[in-house]
């Protein structure tokens, strides 16, 4: 069941202990979010929230776990998400993240996030 594997994989991001790890992980989630791959957005979308929250947190670290290239693509990716979800979603996910990935959240929800 790749679906199921897939969603487990992208429960257990961002990863922040290895950073070299991280960028290849980050990178390939970049990769699955833009040919818009249904094992990881979810059928109708499902996991767009889950995704969302991810993005936050690994754009809240910074160039430390992913590259430069895919931190610019994942904002992007991250701005298209916001435009989907309704904004209950989006306060849910705001309430259940770190402050720094709330702050990044904030930000790219009210376009000033670069």
């Amino acid at each position: 069941d790749t679906a199921g594997l897939m969603a487990f994989w992208l429960s257990q991001l961002p990863i922040k202990a290895d950073k070299t790890e991280a960028k290849v992980a980050h990178g390939q989630l970049c990769r699955l979010l833009e040919s818009g791959d249904a094992r990881v957005v979810g059928k109708d979308n499902a996991n767009l929230p889950q995704v969302a929250s991810v993005l936050c947190k690994i754009l809240a670290e910074g160039t430390a776990v992913v590259s430069e290239e895919h931190r610019n693509k994942l904002i992007a990716i991250l701005n298209k998400v916001l435009q989907t979800l309704p904004q209950e979603a989006v306060h849910a996910q705001h309430a259940q993240l770190p402050q720094k990935a709330q702050q990044v959240l904030e930000a790219a929800a009210s376009g000033r996030y670069q």
